[in-house]
């Protein structure tokens, strides 16, 4: 699977820390416009041929703070 999108489809709750175990070869996670919290999952290392990850108009929590220190 290439790319998945699922933007504006009223989806709730957290996103999965497994995601990238199991989607080894994604180019794009469109999950824009829903109902997410939470944190974004770290250590997307897995997803190597991830180019976009669309994550605005949430309620998500960015923790590139703790692993790119300014």
């Amino acid at each position: 699977m290439q790319l998945i999108s699922l933007t504006n489809n009223n989806l709730t709750g957290k996103l999965p820390i497994t995601i990238r175990d199991h989607l080894p070869n994604l180019e794009g996670l469109h999950l824009s416009i829903n109902s997410l919290d939470g944190v974004i999952p770290p250590n997307q290392e897995k997803c190597r041929k991830l180019q976009v990850l669309a994550l605005s108009f949430n309620e998500l929590l960015e923790l590139f703070q703790e692993r790119y220190p300014t």
